[in-house]
């Protein structure tokens, strides 16, 4: 599937994957919306439940915000309905180096207050445990039902040169810790879609973290590679287990 966030991390509610389809009930259990709540309650980024208490997401959509002001909310295709469980937040762990300009290392985990209640509806995604060169995969995210894309990957040197202008690289490093997906043009994901999977054979591979500033262009969207951070999201995990 498909990334979503602009550079900057810019938040818009309304913005949302296009060109996919409405995912059936319960197809992605370990999808999840984090919900602002500083003023009024509204989807800003997705997430991956990975443990009974955890989440994974991109750190540009936690830098400087606080536990209290997030609100994660699973079991459910919607965002409109009174569907799914609210969980709040205990704990914000972004990674260490994490640079808001470039956005390396552009991961997160969250701690949420007690454990998920797991069921067919809510229930976590394996970690990928090798690299993934070329596959085809999904990625899973939200407008008001989820939707689905399913996406092939390119390799990072492709990824640098798709992603150059008339030779000139992006403002943005692709490095080797992330992984690169695309679609036709037409179909993709936009604002408000960062931290969501990509994931193939029930596996999380990639973070969804940046891609072109105007969206859906059939160039690769850029993810952070689950594989590449597997070390630093398990020794945080086993540090609280």
């Amino acid at each position: 599937m498909e990334h979503a966030s602009l550079e900057g991390a810019t938040i818009d509610p309304e913005t949302k994957v296009f060109g996919g389809d409405d995912a059936p009930e319960g197809a992605f259990p370990h999808q999840v919306s984090l919900r602002k709540t500083t003023w009024r309650e509204y989807h800003f980024c997705g997430g991956s439940i990975v443990r009974k208490s955890w989440v994974l997401t991109a750190a540009h959509c936690t830098i400087n915000v606080h536990p209290d002001n997030i609100t994660v909310v699973a079991g459910t295709n919607s965002l409109d309905s009174d569907d799914g469980m609210r969980y709040n937040l205990d704990e914000i762990i972004n990674h260490e180096n994490y640079n808001q300009t470039t956005l390396e290392n552009d991961i997160a985990l969250l701690r949420i207050v007690g454990e998920f209640d797991y069921s067919s509806d809510i229930a976590p995604i394996a970690l990928a445990e090798q690299p993934y060169t070329c596959w085809y995969g999904y990625y899973d995210q939200v407008p008001d039902q989820l939707q689905v894309l399913y996406l092939k990957t390119v390799s990072v040197e492709q990824c640098r040169e798709d992603l150059s202008t008339n030779g000139k690289p992006n403002d943005l490093p692709v490095t080797d810790t992330n992984v690169c997906a695309s679609k036709e043009r037409g179909a993709g994901s936009c604002k408000g879609d960062s931290g969501g999977p990509l994931a193939v054979n029930k596996t999380l591979i990639g973070v969804v973290s940046w891609g072109r500033n105007i969206c859906g262009q059939g160039v690769p969207e850029v993810y952070a590679s689950v594989y590449e951070f597997r070390n630093w999201i398990l020794e945080n995990l086993d540090s609280d287990e």
